[in-house]
């Protein structure tokens, strides 16, 4: 299965070590059904979500950063990122888009071969994992005091939270997303493909490489992974309290397991009609700048074919 040992323990140790968890609930917009027909998860880009939605949801500064489980500062240079969460009621699924520009980017991802550092989506950039808790019950979605090798675990699993992790890119037609610990064969589950999920993205240039995940999840409040019928989806709505969790990871050196950077961010999200509007000086395009200080100079990313904003070397 994809999601490998140090995973295991960020989920249980990180709080002891300073998850990042804020103060208050990150307010999660809704998307409209107009909103959602001019979010595009397959482009590539989140010019889109800055027209649609605005300020990112989650910046570098929110999220706790490890290194070999020891705290460190953030280094825009070495990797900055952008991340926006959204909800739509009506289908009741939970909306994330991440960018970021990365000085190296390590993605040798095949499903096909059985090599660690190749057959995990895990061990690649750009990489983001989403814990979601429908109805915040706080339960975990690895089951503990169980074997994974236990029938049992595949039972317990993301029963009552979920654990995706998505991918910007991969080099067949395979699926970009997958559920963590339901993910060994049988693979391409009901919960993790259309109507329940979907997902894209796109690589572009280098040094920095600026890349895009962009994918939608349904939660659920109850999910039996081989019985969709006696499953029950979360119902999202405006006022509602959902408890999160995000793993993002930079790879620097390909076969390295412990080489990563971690940034990890726990919180409550309040699921809001909108937010505010939010003023910027306008970019080529219209897009607005809602990042001035967590993202630097504009620059033209090759191969990009938009403008994108990137850190400073």
């Amino acid at each position: 299965m994809s999601a490998w040992i140090p995973f295991i323990v960020l989920l249980f140790i990180a709080p002891a070590r300073g998850w990042s968890q804020p103060a208050g609930p990150v307010l999660i917009p809704e998307l409209t059904d107009e909103d959602l027909a001019r979010i595009d998860l397959h482009d590539g880009s989140v010019q889109d979500w800055l027209r649609v939605v605005g300020e990112p949801t989650v910046r570098p500064s929110d999220m706790s950063i490890h290194v070999h489980f020891s705290r460190q500062y953030h280094d825009p240079g070495d990797l900055d990122f952008r991340i926006w969460l959204a909800w739509h009621g009506a289908t009741n699924r939970f909306y994330v888009a991440l960018e970021r520009a990365d000085d190296i980017h390590v993605n040798r991802f095949d499903r096909s071969v059985g090599g660690f550092s190749e057959h995990s989506i895990g061990t690649q950039d750009p990489v983001i994992q989403l814990q979601i808790d429908g109805d915040n019950s706080g339960e975990l979605a690895i089951p503990t005091g169980v074997s994974s090798t236990d029938p049992e675990f595949r039972l317990q699993a993301n029963r009552k939270s979920q654990l995706f992790i998505a991918i910007a890119e991969t080099f067949d037609d395979g699926p970009q997303l997958e559920m963590e610990w339901l993910d060994s064969p049988p693979r391409n589950h009901w919960f993790d493909q259309l109507p329940y999920a979907d997902s894209g993205g796109g690589v572009f240039g280098e040094n920095p490489t600026l890349s895009v995940v962009e994918f939608y999840v349904t939660p659920f409040d109850l999910l039996v992974w081989d019985d969709p019928t006696a499953s029950r989806v979360s119902d999202l709505e405006a006022g509602k309290t959902v408890g999160f969790w995000i793993n993002m990871w930079d790879i620097d050196k390909a076969n390295s397991l412990f080489n990563e950077i971690l940034y990890l961010l726990g919180a409550d999200g309040l699921l809001v009609e909108s937010l505010p509007p939010v003023g910027g000086s306008s970019l080529p395009g219209g897009v607005e700048d809602f990042e001035g200080a967590s993202w630097g100079q504009l620059k033209t990313v090759p191969g990009a074919a938009e403008v994108s904003i990137v850190p400073e070397r």
